[in-house]
């Protein structure tokens, strides 16, 4: 028998630039990019998400955080779009 995998109870993803970037609008639109594919994922496992955590690592290998809880869980990326500015900034 063979086991099986727990359901995700958390879903990510990360991207690392080949060099920095300065341009706030590349960072949205990698971001965009990046719900797209984590918002297929969830849907593709029948889930939904409530909290949303980008996390940025700088050159000086400094980090940010910053989450933002929904009032609703929700499995499209349209839903966060709005969202990823301020979790950037």
């Amino acid at each position: 028998m063979v086991p099986r995998e727990a359901p995700a109870r958390s879903y990510s993803c990360q991207h690392t630039f080949p060099q920095d970037i300065t341009e706030e609008a590349v960072a949205e639109a990698r971001l965009r990019r990046m719900a797209d594919d984590l918002m297929a994922r969830v849907r593709a496992d029948g889930k939904m998400v409530r909290t949303l955590t980008v996390r940025v690592r700088y050159n000086d290998m400094d980090e940010s955080r910053r989450s933002e809880s929904l009032s609703e869980p929700t499995d499209l990326e349209t839903d966060v779009y709005g969202r990823l500015r301020g979790l950037l900034l």
